[in-house]
């Protein structure tokens, strides 16, 4: 079960990669906040621009982050099975999924905009899985 543990965490961890990827490099804003502005009729002028820059590069940095935070303890302390890593990578992983499932979530069904409330709920549940899967080993 450890091995299954390791391989959720490390599932977790490229997603959180990846969308960090996503939020620091690419634009601004992205598809899903244009589309809400858009229909606000909101202006998209210099400054909003840099404060949700801003924003999203801080954000793309929590999520390197924990990304790292699993693949660091992933490779080391919780292969050798200690519980206090196990339980550090469920923390930073379900206080990233409260935030970033329910907020959004809440953001589409009052647009109507899809958002990607998905991709967070599994990352959480990925971090889950594999602190259940390490109890178990």
């Amino acid at each position: 079960m450890l091995i299954f543990a390791l391989i959720c965490n490390s599932l977790a961890a490229v997603l959180f990669i990846l969308a960090a990827v996503k939020y620091g490099t690419g634009p601004v804003p992205v598809t899903y906040h244009g589309l809400i502005l858009e229909r606000e009729g909101t202006e998209l002028t210099p400054s909003l621009t840099l404060i949700l820059t801003g924003l999203y590069r801080a954000f793309a940095g929590a999520m390197l982050a924990i990304g790292l935070l699993i693949v660091a303890l992933s490779l080391g302390p919780i292969r050798a099975g200690a519980l206090w890593a196990e339980v550090a990578v469920l923390m930073a992983g379900l206080a990233f999924a409260a935030g970033a499932t329910l907020t959004p979530h809440r953001v589409e069904q009052v647009t109507g905009v899809q958002t990607p409330w998905r991709l967070s709920l599994l990352m959480g549940g990925l971090v889950c899985v594999g602190f259940i899967a390490a109890q178990l080993a």
